[in-house]
């Protein structure tokens, strides 16, 4: 099942932790038990037989069927089952407490395991069966993963009063000769695209690898930075930081909660659900309650 959903033998042997040999020598033992082979002729990808493919749909529908039948033992002995949940910053700062909290009020056999990376590296893990699923504003476009839509998140550009005039509205020039703070390695796509459409070439870009660093460096007028209007706006109401208003605004973010396509109308599927339900981008820090 995992060399199929993964597409090599290599990362099926990391997901499972066995050797790849050994994962070899097992599928021989299934063709052998079967009285017909399971899988093609393979170099570095897995490619099935139509008899294998007929057996693997099989197998999914069993594994789906387990997976129920954990749900109805529901009992304090029942094996608790690893799920990796991957996460960008921002939700790690804002609603994972209280995704975390629902998952344990209503699938108390998970046992959460969080990773916090940037969207690509997610991304990565995700395909490389490393995680189960991931919560970023990157689209899956691998077509063996699927993604919904989690929140569409505002974004304003914010500075300090002492670097910006709030009244004022900047060009894409104007906005070049002030120093850019970004999220990670080149910050997201999102800001890119944004920069190229003011028409704008930031002299000097700073690279963060924290949100909490990206408003401290702004409020000390170390440069402007896009960050999440509703969880920020009592720095702008405070007076720490202004809105910085530009010819075009600034854009909205899409999260979207992705998955291997195979795990529909399984735990994992019913995980994302969830996740949904748990998001808020609105507020940091939050002690949150079920």
């Amino acid at each position: 099942m995992w060399a199929v959903r993964l597409k090599t033998l290599s990362r099926a042997s990391r997901r499972l932790h066995i050797a790849q040999p050994t994962i070899s020598k097992r599928i021989q033992e299934l063709d052998s038990e079967c009285g017909f082979a399971v899988f093609r002729k393979m170099g570095r990808s897995v490619d099935l037989t139509p008899r294998g493919e007929a057996l693997y749909q099989l197998t999914e529908q069993i594994f789906a069927l387990l997976d129920q039948v954990e749900e109805i033992r529901g009992m304090e002995d029942s094996p608790r089952r690893k799920v990796g949940i991957g996460v960008t910053e921002l939700t790690a700062y804002t609603w994972l407490p209280r995704l975390v909290n629902l998952l344990a009020e209503r699938y108390p056999t998970i046992d959460p395991h969080v990773s916090v990376e940037h969207s690509v590296t997610l991304l990565k893990k995700l395909q490389a069966g490393e995680l189960d699923l991931v919560v970023c504003p990157t689209s899956a476009s691998d077509a063996s993963l699927t993604d919904l839509p989690v929140a569409k998140v505002a974004f304003s550009l914010l500075g300090s009063p002492r670097l910006c005039n709030a009244d004022q509205t900047y060009d894409g020039a104007e906005l070049s000769r002030i120093p850019f703070l970004t999220h990670g390695h080149g910050g997201s796509e999102v800001l890119q695209h944004w920069i190229r459409d003011l028409g704008a070439e930031p002299q000097q870009v700073i690279e963060v690898d924290s949100v909490a660093a990206q408003v401290g460096m702004a409020i000390a007028s170390m440069g402007v930075t896009l960050l999440p209007r509703d969880m920020f706006r009592f720095l702008v109401t405070s007076g720490s930081l202004v809105e910085v208003k530009t010819r075009v605004a600034a854009p909205a973010v899409h999260y979207r909660v992705a998955y291997r396509r195979h795990e529909r109308g399984s735990l994992i599927d019913r995980v994302a659900q969830i996740t949904r339900e748990a998001c808020d981008f609105s507020r940091s820090n939050q002690v949150w309650k079920t």
